[in-house]
């Protein structure tokens, strides 16, 4: 199903309009989804250093999901705090709507 990575896009921007944070890598839990399937995407949230090796912590961090209609999602993770320099692993469960093309 195309639209999974289409939300995996939209998962990655993410990292691009946060304040520092950056989506380092991720997996998803099939190769391809068939309408009624589930699965999971792992996201790992980074919050790097800056070069001159400094950097913030982030507080009250939260993740917002807007998949497209056939992809079903928690909607909002929150995820934390996430110190200077480190990540954390955020599990994104989907439902694939039965109704989906394939």
């Amino acid at each position: 199903m195309k639209n999974i990575r289409l939300l995996v896009v939209l998962l990655l921007a993410f990292g691009v309009v946060s304040a520092g944070l950056s989506v380092t890598n991720y997996t998803i839990s099939k190769n391809s989804f068939a309408p009624g399937d589930s699965g999971v995407i792992l996201l790992v949230v980074s919050n790097p250093m800056l070069s001159t090796g400094v950097g913030y912590k982030m507080t009250g961090v939260a993740v917002s999901y807007f998949p497209p209609p056939e992809i079903t999602t928690s909607g909002v993770n929150n995820i934390g705090d996430i110190d200077a320099g480190g990540y954390t692993l955020v599990s994104v469960p989907i439902k694939i709507s039965k109704n989906a093309k394939s």
